[in-house]
């Protein structure tokens, strides 16, 4: 073995519960969670990377730092790790800060930001983080691959979709990778008709550095956040720390700001290399291979966008030809407090779903992710989740038809599951519950395993 690789078996404060079981239940089977065992190697810098110069006294300009350029190599790494690559350094000894290719020191994000306005450099504040418990350059590697393919998604997303098999040589069943969600006919129809009556957009100059006079970040913060009664925070150098109820509304293409712009987060697509893999209990999921600060956006949830009465149809038709599991999720604007939600004529029940409350009656859609979709359909039920949902508008503001985003709830670390809630409330659907194996020390204990089932 390498003596620079530290061999181990991923199991962070959450996944104590399975080792303490696995321990006591004398399992010395050296395949036990064979599909989690790997190690963390450090990324390395190109020889060739140039140093930042010794500071002296001068006014930051365009020439201080290169621009960025989405390269193959760049692509497969870290985008915490891109500003390394290009000339940067980061300081972790004790708080950390970066060193720009100028000299200059970058002590906080407000620093980081006036200095990439300044020298008019592309890369987004998210390319930064000042977690102490971070690491940019460690990288997650399966222990054991049986099966790897390297660009699942063939080039359909931002960045490559991995693909391990640690068990057997099986791949994913057959289904068409889309990056975004399609409609029906019928759904399509009413996307087309009703597109420009609920858009809007600003007029900001100063790349919406001034929230208060940008209409989008104004219509985000009109809502509250999750649980509370404070006004919603939105995002906060490109990433959300708690869920927005009402959604959030990002930049489109018809504002005047750029593509740098902080309220531009869902749309410029994931920037994380994630990796799907097949696991014994749970057919196969989804996870990091490199550290994720909190609020980050991961990925969306795609698939064909139905109606209710859609839904409904086709469910029966599917049911034998089902792609793992279910996979369905609600589109829903607004959410309540639970104590005043309405009663449905439906209950939402699911197998691997993504879980959404329900919506009001009337106009509803659902997204169906078996037979087209993207990463976000492998993404499993915990009831210790590392990710939370949120509904984000973009180019249409039609309240009917978000995007279903997930972000990090936690600082991820490399080679963790990314994992998210499906919301079961144990007891609401009897005679259709499954054993939960999220292993969690809060575990719930069950889940539901059907679709949709009418009153």
């Amino acid at each position: 073995m390498d003596e620079n690789k530290t061999e181990w078996i991923y199991r962070d404060s959450r996944r104590v519960h399975s080792i303490y079981k696995s321990n006591n239940n004398n399992n010395n089977d050296p395949n036990h969670f064979v599909e989690y065992q790997g190690y963390i190697r450090k990324l390395e810098i190109p020889h060739d990377v140039p140093e930042p110069k010794k500071y002296e006294t001068h006014k930051c300009n365009p020439m201080c730092a290169p621009l960025y350029f989405p390269t193959p190599v760049l692509k497969q790494i870290s985008p915490l790790a891109i500003p390394l690559f290009l000339g940067w350094t980061r300081n972790s000894r004790r708080a950390i800060f970066y060193i720009a290719p100028c000299g200059r020191k970058l002590a906080n994000y407000s620093e980081v930001n006036d200095y990439l306005e300044t020298t008019e450099t592309n890369m987004p504040i998210d390319f930064f983080c000042f977690d102490n418990d971070l690491d940019v350059l460690d990288e997650f590697v399966p222990g054991r691959i049986l099966l790897k393919i390297e660009n699942f998604a063939e080039g359909k997303e931002a960045r490559p979709i991995q693909l391990v098999n640690s068990i057997d040589q099986d791949s994913l069943p057959c289904f068409e990778y889309i990056a975004d969600s399609v409609g029906s006919p019928d759904v399509e129809l009413k996307m087309m008709l009703t597109y420009g009556k609920y858009s809007m957009s600003c007029s900001c100059t100063d790349n919406c550095k001034g929230k208060s006079s940008c209409s989008c970040w104004n219509a985000t913060t009109a809502g509250k956040p999750s649980g509370t009664l404070t006004p919603a925070k939105a995002y906060g150098n490109r990433r959300l720390q708690q869920a927005i109820i009402g959604g959030i509304y990002e930049c489109s293409s018809v504002c005047s700001c750029k593509l740098t712009c902080h309220n531009r987060v869902v749309q410029c697509g994931m920037t994380w290399p994630l990796q799907i893999f097949k696991t014994a209990k749970k057919g196969w999921a989804l996870r990091a291979l490199h550290d994720i600060p909190e609020g980050s956006f991961v990925c969306t949830y795609t698939g064909e966008v139905l109606s209710d009465k859609e839904a409904d149809e086709v469910n029966l038709s599917r049911i034998s030809k089902t792609h793992g599991g279910f996979y369905m999720a609600a589109l829903n604007h607004e959410e309540e407090d639970d104590e005043k939600k309405k009663p449905s004529d439906r209950k939402m029940m699911k197998l691997e779903p993504i879980d959404v409350p329900f919506p009001r009656e009337g106009d509803t859609h659902v997204v169906d992710g078996r037979a087209k979709g993207n990463v976000g359909r492998f993404i499993n039920h915990s009831c210790d989740p590392n990710l939370f949902m949120q509904n984000v508008f973009i180019d249409s503001h039609d309240p009917r038809f978000p995007h279903l985003a997930f972000f990090t709830a936690c600082l991820v670390k490399a080679g963790s599951e990314l994992v998210f809630d499906y919301n079961y409330k144990q007891g609401s659907c009897p005679g259709t519950e499954m054993i939960c194996v999220c292993d969690s020390p809060y575990c719930r204990g069950r889940l539901c395993n059907v679709v949709y089932l009418k009153k």
